[in-house]
């Protein structure tokens, strides 16, 4: 049991210092006892085991310190003891013999401790050894599980690419170095007709079509040896000798040394397309020839004027050409500045409108002036295509016909019409002659006559007036009096009103107008014995719609027109030659309402500050 605590106390009382204080109180208390005591032998028997307790603790210069004075005390007292007889002289032999046996035993504590420190070395060092090859083992454990988990998600990626080569539709082929093929995909099989074994250690010259030259091969065999990957289109010959065109990607496959071993190919059949764009560029040449074969010029442009496209006719020599890039041009940058905003208001018409906007401009040049006539459609969202045409000798046309018109103006007012006018009063002379008044039949026939002759007069009136709109520049009044003179002839009466603001319709619009509106008074005074009709014109920005309406007796407009009666179908071509739609309502006993929707040209101001008239 004395050796156990001798260990247990070198283990802890080594490491806490107040273990130190104990003893020494514990060898000043026996030496004061011994020196006050008569018990000299055994209180310095305990000295000298207390001093032998301390050796296994105490570094040297303590233990010779607490030693030296411990047996000075011991032998002072021994010897005083055996001088006054209280002890044997024998006694005093044990005190050297104490002594070695200290020395002894604080010979052996030191080595002990020295022990016990190496063999704390050794732990730490072993420990630190089992640590570190912990720790290393722990790394070899953490490398080889990350291995694991790599080489898991490396499997699965393989099974990816795997799946992915087996299951996309493009035609997979992997050869090696030299041209021989080791793996096909399903996609080629299914689309070129071949099994995998009849093409496996094979090479592709089985898809050789012939339609490329030697020299389209070399090049492709020194791009793909090269290292470099060849892309582009391959005509190929499938196993039941039909043509395709495949869009192929050749990928030379390396080593870890950089070595090419291996090609994979990937192509897709892309025959379909090649045919489809092949007729599309067959429709384009076509189309471009229709598009080079009309006359106009033509811009497309956004809302905001911006030009997106364009095509100027080649006849067109005056149109202003587009210089820079026409993509990012815009209408300031090749038409006249006056033009430019009459342009996007008509713009913004067409696209709010969803209609068509016409309107002329009269463009003075170098050599001359010119006449455009510029046409507004959507063309998509929001954009317009504007189709331009130069209607100069179109309008030098009208001018022409303008002039021959009023030479048949001034032929039938001065011959025909003063013809008619002077049998029209022979006429009314003759039914006042007594001689013709006693004659009951020829009174009748004269009288008849005279209607004839003022129905061709009044013809001939109306044509004069239509044919010569510069006198009747008010559409509204020449309408009037056209229909009160055949109100006058027939009993009704004639009421016209209007809305928005009047504008000047063009020569040949207006005399196909009232020529037509003539036509529907005609029926009115043949057939309908109408007492009203009411005339209504409503003037818009782009339109006019003229409304006549009677309170006669009507008609079914179903029926069939009897034969040799064309009015309706008269009319109907009229308004269609000035690009008008004519609508005819009707029921028998509730009169006949008939409507013409006309659009009207819109007439910007030319270059100069004049208002340019529609033809």
């Amino acid at each position: 049991m004395f050796p156990k605590f001798l260990a247990r106390a070198s283990l802890d009382v080594w490491k806490a210092g107040r273990h130190f204080l104990l003893l020494d109180l514990a060898l000043v208390l026996t030496c004061l006892l011994l020196i006050f005591s008569h018990a000299v032998v055994f209180w310095f028997h305990l000295i000298f085991f207390l001093l032998s307790l301390g050796a296994f603790y105490w570094k040297l210069s303590t233990f010779l310190e607490r030693s030296g004075f411990c047996i000075a005390i011991v032998s002072s007292m021994v010897i005083l003891s055996v001088f006054n007889g209280q002890l044997d002289i024998e006694e005093l032999v044990e005190i050297p013999m104490l002594t070695t046996i200290l020395v002894l035993v604080f010979v052996i504590a030191q080595r002990r401790r020295a022990a016990e420190a190496a063999l704390r070395r050794n732990n730490r060092e072993l420990e630190s050894r089992i640590a570190e090859r912990t720790r290393a083992l722990s790394r070899i454990n953490d490398e080889l599980a990350q291995g694991l988990v790599e080489a898991h998600r490396t499997g699965e990626r393989l099974r990816k690419l795997s799946s992915v080569v087996e299951q996309t539709d493009d035609i997979v082929v992997i050869t090696n170095r030299r041209g021989i093929i080791e793996y096909v995909n399903p996609s080629f099989e299914h689309r070129l007709g071949y099994r995998r074994e009849e093409v496996i250690g094979r090479t592709p010259r089985i898809l050789k079509s012939g339609q490329h030259p030697r020299s389209f091969y070399r090049h492709l065999w020194e791009t793909i040896l090269s290292g470099n990957v060849y892309a582009g289109t391959i005509v190929n010959k499938k196993k039941d000798g039909s043509l395709y065109f495949e869009e192929k990607i050749i990928t030379p496959l390396r080593d870890e040394k950089g070595t090419i071993t291996h090609f994979v190919s990937t192509g897709r059949d892309i025959t379909e397309r090649v045919q489809s764009e092949k007729k599309l560029r067959h429709i384009a040449r076509k189309n471009q020839a229709i598009l080079n074969a009309i006359p106009d010029s033509m811009f497309h442009l956004n809302r905001a004027g911006d030009l997106l496209d364009y095509k100027v006719a080649e006849t067109d020599a005056m149109l202003p050409r587009i210089t820079g890039n026409a993509h990012t041009a815009t209408l300031q940058d090749f038409l006249p500045r006056s033009l430019v905003p009459i342009i996007l208001r008509h713009i913004g018409d067409t696209l709010d409108s969803g209609q068509m906007q016409v309107l002329e401009y009269h463009l003075p040049t170098a050599v001359g002036a010119r006449d455009y006539e510029i046409r507004l459609v959507v063309y998509g969202r929001e954009e317009v295509l504007a189709i331009v045409r130069d209607i100069t000798e179109r309008k030098k046309r009208a001018a022409a016909l303008e002039e021959e018109r009023n030479r048949i103006f001034r032929d039938l007012h001065d011959g025909l019409a003063q013809v008619l006018g002077y049998l029209r009063l022979k006429l009314d002379g003759l039914t006042i002659q007594p001689a013709v008044q006693q004659e009951a039949s020829l009174q009748t026939e004269i009288e008849q006559a005279r209607e004839t002759a003022n129905e061709a007069y009044e013809l001939v009136r109306n044509m004069l007036a239509a044919s010569r709109p510069a006198n009747t520049a008010d559409f509204a009044s020449a309408l009037l009096a056209q229909a009160r003179t055949e109100g006058n002839r027939a009993g009704f009466k004639v009421h016209l009103t209007a809305d928005g603001q009047a504008q000047p319709l063009p020569p040949v619009v207006q005399h196909q107008v009232l020529y037509l509106f003539q036509e529907g008074l005609a029926n009115i005074s043949k057939h309908a014995h109408a007492k009203n009709v009411d005339i209504h014109l409503t003037w818009t920005n782009d339109a006019l719609t003229i409304t006549l309406h009677d309170d006669g007796c009507g008609f079914d407009p179903t029926r069939p027109q009897p034969n040799g009666h064309f009015g309706l179908t008269i009319m109907h071509e009229r308004a269609a030659e000035v690009d008008g739609r004519l609508t005819v309502h009707s029921q028998p006993g509730r009169g006949t309402t008939l409507s013409l929707w006309l659009p009207l040209l819109s007439v910007p101001q030319s270059a100069t500050g004049t208002a340019v008239p529609a033809d």
